[in-house]
């Protein structure tokens, strides 16, 4: 039921509804209720939910602000490094994996005339050094 609360909140922006609260609230749930295994299975789960954010992302990458799509792109470099390697310490990388999804799914809200500048929320990394950001 919940994934399919992930695939609706991203979807509904493209189509030019939302999510409500709630609804971003059970979705960011979907991915911090997988640390509860802490095990490289459930982190690799994790890996593959973020990188269903990041085809959002793409999707809107061309309509967002310069500094959404910065900061998403600090955002996927963590998720990168710590996809391909994660560290043993899984509870904190969950909290960082986390953090980066937070960011990237908040990347996915595009700019309207009543929210020109929709902001992300800083980008917490404690596993890995926080990579410098780079412009596409």
């Amino acid at each position: 039921m919940k994934k399919y609360a992930l695939a609706a909140c991203f979807i509904l922006p493209l189509l030019g509804g939302g999510c409500n609260n709630s609804a971003v609230t059970s979705t960011n749930n979907v991915l911090a209720n997988l640390a509860g295994g802490t095990t490289g299975v459930a982190f690799q789960a994790g890996c593959s939910i973020v990188d269903v954010a990041e085809g959002y992302f793409a999707n809107v990458s061309s309509k967002v602000t310069p500094a959404e799509a910065l900061a998403v792109s600090s955002a996927e470099a963590v998720v990168a490094a710590l996809c391909k390697n994660p560290p043993t310490n899984l509870t904190i990388a969950f909290n960082d994996l986390l953090s980066a999804w937070n960011v990237i799914q908040a990347g996915t809200t595009v700019p309207t005339t009543a929210n020109p500048a929709p902001s992300v929320p800083p980008l917490v990394v404690n596993s890995i050094p926080t990579p410098t950001p780079t412009s596409n």
